[in-house]
């Protein structure tokens, strides 16, 4: 929407405002209502998280991996401290699944 006009006088600079501001005022205009037809078309799915809670609730306890991520953090925290970023990414990775593994083991051992 480029214009490229010469202005000769106040008035044509003052009339080219107004068509700009009406331009302006129906662009926002039809922004809302299409914004609300789209809100309107969404699944109603995508706006009821579950949470942590719930997910407890329906038997997939620990989920998150909370053993994995302490590890995780504890280890990248002490031990690889002064190492580089790629480092820390890799150990965190087999440490998270290693902790996920114990994890497991802890809950069938309690069940058993």
């Amino acid at each position: 929407m480029k214009r490229c006009q010469t202005f000769t006088n106040h008035q044509a600079l003052l009339e080219e405002i107004k068509v700009i501001k009406k331009e302006l005022k129906q662009r926002e205009s039809g922004l809302k209502k299409d914004s609300g037809v789209v809100v309107k078309n969404l699944p109603a799915k995508i706006f009821q998280r579950k949470s942590s809670n719930q997910k407890i609730l329906e038997n997939r306890p620990f989920v998150y991996n909370p053993t994995g991520k302490f590890l995780a953090r504890t280890i990248n925290n002490t031990l690889l401290k002064k190492e580089g970023f790629i480092t820390k990414l890799i150990a965190g990775f087999f440490v998270k699944r290693f902790g996920k593994q114990l994890e497991s083991k802890l809950l069938s051992a309690k069940k058993s």
